[in-house]
């Protein structure tokens, strides 16, 4: 098979083979020939600039003795300390608790004792060497009390004393959401940087439990932050498994724009499954349940990779319009699972008996009022306890879809992002008779046959953590990597119907008993986890779903005597959501009114 040179020098790739790319001989002929570059004035003053100070990011992490910290935060930072080149800023770490420093350094100390040596090409550094590694980085680190205004006053005053050029300010607040309005208020009156120096708020989830409560925060943030002086983290932005989706479909514009659409996708799946359960941490799991946990931040910044735009850079502004499209997360297009036991293990944190119906399962259907994908269901499927540890996007084509089917037929066609699990690099597998697809740079080719491709990142990256790729991106400033207060607001317009609305979740002594089907309607049904059938199988009836993996129950009615989302009672409903999302005021797509 043959290949060509896309214009970015990315390799194309017909089928399953990948040739040799020629920009090195390009260059290699240019250097025969003699061709040297001209040295012109404009050259030289950008060698002089990038020989000038880069300057310091001053990096204060507020809640440096919590777990978060502790677990992965300074191993991150020591992860940026170890890439950083002669040309970036110095990386100053101010470490800030509430204690003084005799309580607080301690655990700190530990926290820096413990990191590891591993960078973009894994732990290659002898003992000796990693040791002086983290004695550099540890002089960086100083302790900081962050307990009063005083403090942050103090903290200011330390930040002039080294007499830096200060290239950014970062505060990354690892502390409880409800803390969020009163630090940004101490932060914008008493440790504010100059005008010139950028600040970058970073804050960790949950930002509230419904759009009420999500708003509420937003307005107190914003009497002390400006919008682009706060960045929202969700950990998924900076799994390499999520960051594979914008990648592949930059490279393979043409394709995603052309496939991925509702005239040849079937429905896209997206996935994310636990073995563990909650036991020790349901007092915080038990006000948000898995809805909130993970389907309104994670998997829905999933979806909104895979349904932009591939034209258009990561951003609010590719988001937005698809989550100004998305109808709401309805009841009648959900199930709802809680493991056996999970009240036990309430009833252990809480220290009584409670009457819990926070559900630990979930699948949900939805839907994007788009000319590309419309009537398209997006499945999405969250659960604690279940078979295995595996997080993956699946996008299923139809059967008549003319480019996956060869002259032999037309098999199980579809493409599926693997994000984390069975021990499995993050990789996107292709099976069927795909057209030509762009390898993108630094990516590997795999495949088995001519039915089955796997186009991987580089393994290089694989081994850092997702809050390497966040801390590196607070460094320099790039907010494609975090939420928007405005995109996370209407993503809890979505969810909030669903998550404020009182079920009984079904019990669940393992995976099969929360095992559901897919009407042609978009609405979900557990089955009677008794008939074994393949994940996600298709009939002509109906879409046969094991949302947790492995059986399901039957489909549902004759999906050819439906309308776009199915009886006409549904589409009744679906006219009524319609309309009661234009009649918000808060509507998503006037984000300025937000």
């Amino acid at each position: 098979m043959s290949g060509t040179m896309d214009w970015c020098g990315a390799t194309r790739i017909v089928g399953a083979r990948r040739t040799t790319a020629l920009l090195p001989l390009l260059v290699l002929v240019l250097l025969l020939l003699g061709t040297t570059p001209t040295v012109t004035f404009s050259d030289a003053a950008a060698a002089s600039k990038q020989q000038q100070d880069p300057g310091t990011v001053s990096f204060v992490l507020v809640g440096a003795t919590g777990n978060l910290a502790k677990k992965y935060l300074f191993q991150s930072l020591f992860d940026v300390f170890l890439g950083q080149g002669r040309d970036d800023p110095q990386l100053r770490v101010y470490a800030g608790a509430r204690h003084t420093k005799d309580k607080s350094w301690p655990t700190i100390q530990q926290a820096l004792a413990a990191v590891k040596c591993r960078g973009r090409h894994g732990d290659t550094l002898l003992t000796t060497e990693c040791d002086q590694l983290r004695h550099a980085f540890a002089e960086h680190v100083q302790y900081i009390q962050l307990k009063t205004e005083e403090h942050y006053a103090a903290l200011h005053d330390a930040i002039a004393k080294h007499g830096e050029t200060e290239a950014a300010r970062v505060f990354y607040l690892s502390v409880p959401p409800s803390a969020y309005p009163t630090i940004a208020h101490w932060i914008d009156q008493s440790c504010r940087p100059g005008h010139a120096t950028p600040l970058r708020v970073a804050l960790e989830k949950p930002f509230g439990r419904d759009f009420h409560s999500a708003r509420e925060l937003q307005a107190a943030l914003r009497t002390s932050l400006k919008p682009a002086e706060t960045m929202l983290v969700d950990h998924y932005l900076g799994k390499r498994g999520v960051l594979q989706i914008a990648e592949f479909a930059r490279a393979n514009r043409r394709f995603v724009s052309t496939y991925l659409r509702r005239k040849h996708v079937e429905r896209v799946e997206i996935v994310m499954k636990e073995t563990e359960d909650c036991s020790g941490r349901t007092r915080f799991f038990d006000a948000y349940g898995i809805v909130r946990d993970v389907m309104q931040n994670h998997l829905t910044e999933v979806l909104l990779l895979l349904a932009m735009d591939p034209g258009v850079p990561v951003s609010f502004s590719s988001k937005m319009p698809i989550l100004s499209a998305m109808l709401p997360a309805a009841p009648s297009r959900a199930v709802l699972g809680q493991y056996a036991g999970y009240r036990t293990h309430v009833a252990h944190d809480h220290g009584e008996e409670v009457d819990t119906k926070t559900p630990t399962f979930a699948g949900v259907t939805l839907f994007i009022d788009t000319p590309r994908w419309e009537g398209t269901p997006f499945v999405m499927v969250a659960g604690k306890r279940l078979s295995e540890r595996v997080a993956f996007a699946r996008v299923r084509f139809k059967q008549d879809t003319s480019m996956v089917c060869t002259t032999e037929g037309c098999g199980v066609h579809q493409i599926e992002y693997h994000i984390q699990g069975h021990n499995k690099p993050p990789c996107i597998t292709f099976w069927g008779n795909f057209p030509e697809l762009v390898v993108p740079d630094g990516w590997s080719v795999e495949h088995n046959t001519t039915a089955h491709i796997a186009l991987c990142p580089g393994e290089d990256v694989g081994s850092l953590s997702p809050y390497t790729e966040l801390m590196h991106a607070l460094v320099v400033g790039d907010r494609t990597k975090f939420v928007e207060l405005d995109t996370l607001l209407r993503s809890w317009q979505i969810w909030t119907p669903l998550a404020n609305t009182p079920t009984t979740p079904r019990v669940y002594e393992r995976e099969e008993d929360v095992l559901f089907a897919l009407q042609p309607n978009g609405a979900l049904a557990f089955g009677d986890g008794t008939t074994p059938l393949s994940m996600m199988t298709t009939t002509r009836r109906g879409h046969t779903l094991a949302g947790a993996g492995g059986a399901g129950g039957t489909g549902g009615e004759d999906a050819d005597s439906k309308g776009k989302y199915g009886t006409a009672n549904n589409d009744r409903q679906e006219q009524a959501e319609r309309t009661q999302q234009q009649e918000q005021p808060e509507r998503g797509r006037h984000a300025d009114e937000l």
